[in-house]
């Protein structure tokens, strides 16, 4: 991945030496953490409201399968982008689960689309550390809150 030269400074001068990950990490690290105790495959779709859905893929053991971020106006799209992402890796309809996260006034009507079709798609709560970050975290994007999460515990 790639990041702007000039935002990559900025944080360099601004922060003491602060850690710079793909926006995916922190989510891909939550999914594991919530999958540990699942024994079946997950599909985890994370909604944003500037219309991009994250989608990432994990095995029964907990490990990445895939991660990949799409751009969706809608929520027929993002249905689209998991459902596709969903055959393609050959999950089971019946015994695999997709997780949807994130917030987006899409959410709704995604996963009323997507329970046509998948027998088990869940709406994950956000953590609840976020509740100690104030109101303001829990409208926030999900990575953004992960990882303002992870720098509470380092302080």
């Amino acid at each position: 991945w790639e990041m702007e030269k000039d935002v990559y400074h900025f944080l360099q001068r601004s922060f003491n030496s602060p850690p710079v990950v793909h926006h995916l990490i922190p989510l891909i690290d939550r999914c594991r953490s919530l999958s540990e105790i699942a024994s079946t495959r997950r599909l985890y779709i994370n909604l944003h409201d500037d219309h991009t859905t994250d989608i990432i893929a994990l095995d029964s053991e907990a490990r990445l399968t895939l991660a990949n971020s799409v751009d969706t106006p809608s929520a027929p799209d993002a249905a689209y982008f998991a459902l596709n992402t969903w055959r393609l890796l050959g999950y089971d309809a019946k015994a695999d689960q997709m997780v949807i996260t994130g917030n987006s006034r899409h959410k709704s009507e995604l996963t009323e689309l997507l329970r046509q079709y998948i027998a088990h798609v869940d709406i994950a709560m956000p953590p609840a550390d976020v509740l100690k970050l104030g109101v303001a975290a829990a409208k926030a994007p999900l990575e953004l809150t992960l990882t303002a999460i992870e720098a509470e515990k380092l302080t």
